[in-house]
């Protein structure tokens, strides 16, 4: 008999029924698997995922393409995991002055290849992951005043940094002007009223 979900990994409650019951399902699987079992159950899957995008259909959404081999062996050469935040010359760590470089030149081609004014080169890795902790902090302030909606939206961001989803991140932080707008007058407006 297999093990539940709940007993291998703590059943997620707040996920959609749906999820759930996909989690455990996949739990459910590989329930009493070694370690190595797993991993080679992960190696398989990963290939198995490449010949899913690459081979066996057309990928519509942009960001599920086929990404061109040269891009793919440099994002993993360790370019992908480290964070590069802050521009050439004022970045927040050390010992990313090769990185430095390979921004601005990857940049600068890009532009002349696009015949665009400007271009932004970053590797996304740690970007998300701050973008997710200074959502999750704002998040908790417009909870703690009542701005709901607001509190929703960061939560929306902080999840999306979380997963890595920079479109849904992008979607969602197109929204927060306004949102953060409408918070703004109404708090106003409650403290005016207050007086």
């Amino acid at each position: 008999m297999a093990t539940p979900a709940s007993a291998v990994s703590g059943e997620r409650s707040w996920l959609p029924a749906e999820a759930r019951a996909r989690e455990r399902a996949i739990l459910e699987g590989v329930a009493g698997s070694s370690p190595d079992a797993l991993a080679g159950r992960l190696e398989s899957l990963i290939e198995q995922n490449r010949t899913i995008h690459e081979l066996d259909c057309i990928n519509l959404n942009p960001a599920t393409n086929v990404m061109n081999p040269r891009a793919e062996a440099a994002l993993s050469a360790s370019l992908g995991s480290r964070p590069s935040l802050g521009y050439a010359g004022a970045k927040y760590e050390m010992g990313l002055e090769a990185i430095e470089q390979i921004e601005v030149i990857a940049a600068d081609l890009a532009r002349r290849v696009f015949g665009a004014d400007y271009a932004e080169i970053r590797v996304g890795s740690g970007a998300l992951a701050n973008l997710s902790e200074a959502a999750h902090t704002l998040r908790g302030s417009a909870g703690n005043v009542g701005a709901f909606r607001l509190a929703v939206l960061l939560g929306r961001i902080e999840a999306a940094g979380k997963t890595g989803d920079a479109g849904a991140a992008k979607a969602c932080l197109a929204l927060l002007d306004a949102e953060y707008e409408s918070t703004r007058v109404a708090l106003l407006a409650a403290a005016k009223s207050a007086r």
